[in-house]
C-alpha cells in the first residue's frame, strides 16, 4: 500500500516491471489517502482491483483547474493515481474558495472530509480550528478532484505556484528533476518565489546531490535547469524533508527568501 504525499504511476510501473517475474501483479497494489487528523485513512482503493490511472489534459488542468480526460493524441498529458473511494463512515467532497459549496466532478479544489473518526481540533489553537472547520467539515489543505466515485490528489493548496498565469504543482517538477543524474531521487523541493519585476512567481528548486565536486555540481545544475525549462516551456507553449519523508516546501521557501533579504 502506498499512502505517501503524492503517488506516482511511474513508481508502480517500475516496481511491477522489476517484480512481475516473482508473481507481483497490478492487482496487489493499493493506494490510500489519509491524514493524522482523521486517524488515519479517509479513502482506500478496492482490494483486488487494479488501481485506476487517470490520464488528463494538462492544458485544462493548468488553465481551468479541470481534470478532463486526455485525448489519444494529446501531448504531454498528466497521469494521476486514484486514492480510491471514501471508507465507510467517511464523507469526502471538493470545495472551492467559499469553502462550503461542492464543486462539480473533475473540478480541482480543496479536499474536505467529515467522518466518524475525525479529530475534534488542534489543542489550544482556536483560531486555526475556526479556519479549518466549516459546518463539521475539515478543510485538509490538499487539492484534488473526484471522478467515478474515487479521489485523486494533485497537490497542496499552499504549495501551488502561479507562473505566467499557469497553475503549476511543485510535485510535477520534482518528479522530473529527480530523474536528473546525480540528483538523489526524492530529495527535491520546488516552491514559488514572488518576483515584482517579472510580475509572477519564479520557480525555485532545491536538491540534494551525490557529489561535492564543483564541476559535477555545475553540470547537475545545468541539467536541472534544462529539465525545468523543458517542462515549463511545454506548459507555456500550450497556453528540505520532514521525519515522515514529506517535502518541506514552505520551510525551504522561507529560508530562501530570508537569504535573499539578508
Amino acid at each position: 500500500m502506498n499512502g505517501s504525499e503524492r503517488v506516482y504511476h511511474t513508481s508502480f510501473d517500475r516496481f511491477l516491471e522489476r517484480f512481475a517475474p516473482l508473481g507481483v501483479t497490478r492487482e496487489r497494489f493499493a493506494v490510500a489517502y489519509g491524514l493524522a487528523e482523521n486517524t488515519l485513512m479517509a479513502t482506500h482503493t478496492i482490494p483486488g482491483k487494479p488501481v485506476a490511472y487517470d490520464t488528463i489534459d494538462r492544458d485544462r488542468l493548468e488553465l481551468e483547474q479541470i481534470a478532463m480526460p486526455a485525448t489519444a493524441d494529446a501531448q504531454d498529458p498528466v497521469v494521476h493515481v486514484s486514492c480510491g473511494p471514501p471508507l465507510q463512515g467517511v464523507e469526502v467532497k471538493i470545495v472551492g474558495d467559499d469553502n462550503l459549496m461542492s464543486l462539480p466532478l473533475r473540478h480541482v479544489g480543496q479536499v474536505a472530509i467529515r467522518s466518524e473518526s475525525l479529530f475534534s481540533g488542534y489543542y489550544r489553537h482556536p483560531e486555526l480550528n475556526e479556519s479549518l472547520f466549516k459546518a463539521g467539515w475539515l478543510l485538509t489543505g490538499d487539492m484534488g478532484y473526484l471522478a467515478d466515485g474515487e479521489l485523486y490528489i494533485v497537490g497542496r493548496l499552499k504549495d501551488l505556484i502561479i507562473n505566467g498565469g499557469k497553475n503549476i504543482y511543485p510535485a510535477d517538477i520534482e518528479e522530473i528533476v529527480s530523474t536528473v543524474p546525480g540528483v538523489r531521487p526524492g530529495r527535491v523541493v520546488v516552491f514559488g518565489i514572488p518576483d515584482e519585476t517579472e510580475g509572477t512567481e519564479l520557480i525555485a528548486v532545491v536538491v540534494e546531490v551525490d557529489t561535492d565536486e564543483t564541476e559535477k555540481k555545475a553540470e547537475i545544475e545545468r541539467q536541472i535547469r534544462r529539465a525545468e525549462r523543458q517542462l515549463v516551456a511545454a506548459l507555456v507553449a500550450r497556453a528540505q524533508r520532514s521525519a515522515a519523508g514529506l517535502a518541506q516546501r514552505q520551510p525551504c521557501r522561507r529560508r530562501h527568501i530570508g537569504k535573499q533579504l539578508s
